[in-house]
């Protein structure tokens, strides 16, 4: 999808954004952002992902097949400087290096299976075969 920023689009984007810098340079999304953690923000009517803004902004449209993939690993961030594109592959291989892979939004800390019954504990207690 074609999107042409105006400079009003460009200001209410900007709007949103933090004016000053993490302790790693990230400008982070300020307004909504989705279940999954990353920014939202509407343009033309339709809910776009505030990085892709953030990158469509200041290079142009995003090439067909390819990512926005943060560098820095915050979804928040709408620093163009911490955007590059890749394919999905590249964006999959930077995740798991980072353990972000499945893991709660904005977070690194490793997933851990939560307690309760294995599955034969479940298989058993739902009347499966007898253990004997």
């Amino acid at each position: 999808m074609l999107t042409e920023y105006t400079p009003e689009l460009i200001e209410r984007f900007y709007s949103k954004v933090s004016k000053t810098p993490t302790e790693t340079g990230c400008l982070e999304w300020m307004a909504f952002y989705n279940v999954d953690g990353y920014g939202s923000f509407g343009v033309g009517g339709k809910s776009k992902r505030a990085h892709r803004v953030a990158w469509e902004i200041v290079n142009g449209p995003i090439p067909a097949g390819l990512v926005i993939r943060h560098m820095c690993n915050n979804r928040l961030c709408c620093n163009p400087a911490h955007l590059e594109t890749g394919s999905y592959a590249d964006n999959v291989r930077d995740m798991m290096s980072s353990g972000r892979w499945m893991n709660a939004p904005n977070t690194t800390a490793p997933y851990v299976r939560p307690a309760g019954p294995t599955a034969a504990e479940r298989f058993y207690a739902k009347g499966g075969m007898n253990r004997s």
